[in-house]
This record gives C-alpha cells, sequence and structure tokens, in this order.
C-alpha cells in the first residue's frame, strides 16, 4: 500500500501511537464487561467451549506476541501457537489489512484499553481507512467456534448493560467497538479518517474476521462496580456487586426482606421479586447514614422516576447500609 493517502494516514498514526497516554485510576475494558456486563457471572455457553479455559489463554498471549514481532519486522518463532498465527496473518492478508501498531494505549471516560492491532486498508476507490482489530483465540476448531459463539450463556443470558444478549460474540464486539471509540477519544486527530473495527478469531484450524458494527454509546457509561454518587448531578446507583465485592450481603438482606429472585442491573442496582410476586427496582446506598435529609430526599424520589421508568408493578426498594456495617433492605422511604 504505497499510495499517497495511505502514507498520510500512516504517518498521523504513527504520530499518534507514539504518544504518551495517562490512564491512572482507569479500569480496563475486560474487567469492565466481566464485572458490570456479566456482572461478575462466569461466563458458560456449552459444554463444548470448554476448550477455552487456561490452555486457550496461553495460547492467545504466545500469538499475541508473534503478531507484534511480525507487525515490528522481527523473526517470529515456529512451534507452539504458530498454527494460530499462520491462520491470523492469512485471515489479515485475505482483507487486505496492512499492521501499522500494536498494543495501543487508549483510554475513554474512566475505562481504558490496548488495542491488539491497528490496521490500514485501502478500499476499491482508492480511499485508506483504519481498522482496529482485536485478536482473539480459541483450541476449539473453526467449526466449533461457529456453533457456540452466538449462544446465549446458561448463567446469564443477557448482560446488565444495554440488555444484550450475553454472548461470547457481543462481548468481543463491545471489547472492540470501545477500542475504536477509545482511539479517536484519546486522539482526535484520527477523526478525519475512515475508523472501524473487527474481531480476528483465530483457531488452530482456520480464522475469521467479524466487521464490528458500532455499539451505542451508553454501553459504556454504566458506572463500573462501586459506590452510589449523589449530588447536585442527580443520583448514580451502583449495579449490584459480585460476591466477591460484597455482594453476599446484600443479596442476604434482601432475602431477609422476602425477596424470592434477585437479578443484576435494571434502571438501578438491580431487580427483585417480592413476596406479592411483583417486580420492584432496588438502589443499594452503601453511605446512607451519612447522607444529609436532602440528599436521602433525592436518593427517594430518583428511586421512585427509576422504578417508573422500568414499569415495577411494586414499590420501589433501597439497600443501604446502617451505623454498624450491617445492611438493611426496605420500601424508599425517608425514615428507613
Amino acid at each position: 500500500m504505497d499510495s499517497p493517502r495511505a502514507a498520510v494516514v500512516h504517518v498521523a498514526l504513527a504520530r499518534c501511537t507514539a504518544q504518551k497516554v495517562d490512564r491512572s485510576g482507569c479500569v480496563g475494558i475486560t474487567t469492565y464487561i466481566r464485572d458490570t456486563c456479566r456482572a461478575g457471572v462466569p461466563f458458560s455457553a456449552s459444554r463444548a467451549s470448554n476448550a477455552r479455559g487456561k490452555a486457550g489463554l496461553s495460547v492467545g498471549r504466545v500469538t499475541d506476541l508473534m503478531l507484534q514481532k511480525w507487525c515490528n519486522d522481527e523473526p517470529v518463532p515456529t512451534g507452539f501457537a504458530r498454527r494460530y498465527f499462520d491462520n491470523a496473518t492469512d485471515a489479515l492478508h485475505r482483507e487486505r489489512l496492512v499492521p501499522v501498531a500494536t498494543q495501543v494505549p487508549c483510554r475513554l471516560g474512566q475505562l481504558k484499553t490496548e488495542l491488539d492491532l491497528v490496521c490500514l486498508r485501502q478500499g476499491k476507490t482508492g480511499n485508506v481507512g483504519i481498522v482496529v482489530v482485536e485478536l482473539k483465540t480459541s483450541r476449539q476448531t473453526l467449526a466449533q467456534h461457529a456453533k457456540t459463539y452466538e449462544k446465549r450463556c446458561l448463567r446469564k443470558p443477557y448482560m446488565a448493560v444495554g440488555g444484550h444478549e450475553n454472548t461470547e460474540a457481543i462481548a468481543h464486539r463491545i471489547q472492540t467497538d470501545f477500542g475504536v471509540k477509545a482511539l479517536l477519544a484519546t486522539h482526535p486527530s484520527l477523526k478525519t479518517f475512515h475508523v472501524e473495527g473487527a474481531v480476528l478469531y483465530s483457531t488452530a484450524t482456520g480464522a475469521r474476521m467479524y466487521p464490528v458494527t458500532p455499539m451505542p454509546i451508553d454501553t459504556y457509561s454504566r458506572r463500573h462496580v462501586g459506590r452510589e454518587q449523589v449530588s447536585d448531578g442527580g443520583v448514580d446507583f451502583p449495579l449490584l456487586p459480585t460476591d466477591a465485592h460484597g455482594g453476599t450481603l446484600v443479596r442476604h438482606a434482601l432475602k431477609q426482606a422476602g425477596h424470592t429472585k434477585i437479578f443484576t442491573g435494571g434502571k438501578a442496582s438491580c431487580t427483585a421479586v417480592n413476596r406479592a410476586g411483583k417486580k420492584v427496582t432496588v438502589g443499594i446506598v452503601s453511605k446512607w447514614h451519612k447522607l444529609k435529609p436532602a440528599q436521602k430526599r433525592q436518593v427517594v424520589n430518583e428511586i421512585r422516576k427509576r422504578s417508573e421508568q422500568e414499569g415495577a408493578a411494586g414499590r420501589p426498594w433501597l439497600v443501604v447500609r446502617e451505623k454498624n456495617g450491617l445492611w438493611k433492605a426496605a420500601t424508599a422511604a425517608l425514615n428507613i
């Protein structure tokens, strides 16, 4: 690719990728997908997907290192994971993608990522675009991968963010699209060029490219597992934490109050089914005892509004932490 336009894009990319990016305090996009989008529930589409695991991660890391060497015109070793690398580069050649940079650090808001590959591609009209490529590998065969890639998780069929189906394909789409948005947010000068994303999925029997359609920007605006925010700007409820982050105590408080089913996500922290079998909206407030009366009123009004938006049949609930450190669940009111 030696057109004048390609040279312009290449120089612009090289200038951007050479810059240092401050990402302190940011959460990685894969952590966000695992703990916030999937609410900490381990993904499992079927028993056939057990070919992933630790061995699959090792293949992915080695293949990624091989691609880095290849992109930097360094010798690529043979042996372990070489088939995955060869299949990946064959797919890149089929798509006429030319790698320019690897492991490019980017951020968007409080989330961060490192782009596996940033490539150039020249279209039939002569226009040159930038393609952000996210590399994925699996010890499954390509045929096995095709059968499970679009399957929903058996434990949690839908994500807690955006109501998306909880599939491997959607998770990869979110990660890749975030990479595109983060690249443009970190380096605004690249907005003058066409930028798109693609997932490169490589197995021992072949590789496949998946073009990524953009996701809504609010996919990445959901507050990561943490504390609520109560300010003049409004109330932001945290998602129901995983058990490792204290979710067990919150769930126990709701069950003690008679809730039979608890689901992460919704318009606030989670949704639950009360004794009467009605769906209710639930908000978590860890600093309730420290809030001023006006702030408590703000929280109660907000959870009631969220409940109306969600169309919940029952009155909204709050799970609050008291002065003694214990969690208490009660219907939303000022005198909890």
